[in-house]
């Protein structure tokens, strides 16, 4: 099955539909599983439904790529530059972060103590994060692009 492609004369003059378009291109060199394609072509349909005119069409286009980019990282694995290290960053402040803060409040009885595992949890996170983002790396499912 092959990516439908987006209707880019229509949304010529929406940013959003260039960063969807950059996306889409990126897609079509790599090989995806017949299921993510559809439910691609699902979300393109839908933005080549949508009218010029329509009301927040910028979001409407960007929310599409969202889900797009949802799909890929939830089923093949392909994922954004950087985007384990920003899942982790604070994922790693509150699970490491937190509780190491409390513990040394707990041994030292002190409350300013609490604030010093949110760094520490934060250096966790982000470096768990990029060593993830590196093996993603290794293994081609990256894409060129960087959303955050």
């Amino acid at each position: 099955m092959e990516l439908l492609s987006l209707n880019s004369e229509k949304f010529e003059k929406v940013g959003a539909a260039l960063e969807l378009e950059l996306l889409l291109k990126d897609l079509e060199v790599r090989e995806l599983p017949e299921n993510t394609v559809a439910l691609i072509n699902e979300q393109i349909k839908e933005v080549n439904n949508l009218s010029p005119e329509a009301k927040n069409l910028s979001k409407k286009i960007k929310t599409a790529e969202s889900r797009i980019l949802n799909l890929l990282a939830k089923g093949p694995g392909i994922v954004p530059k950087n985007y384990y290290t920003t899942l982790w960053l604070p994922l790693g402040m509150s699970a490491f972060g937190l509780p190491i803060g409390t513990a040394i409040f707990a041994i030292t009885g002190n409350v300013a103590f609490i604030g010093i595992g949110l760094p520490i949890g934060m250096a966790v996170g982000s470096y768990y994060g990029s060593s993830l983002d590196k093996k993603a790396e290794k293994e081609d499912r990256v894409l060129n692009i960087d959303k955050q």
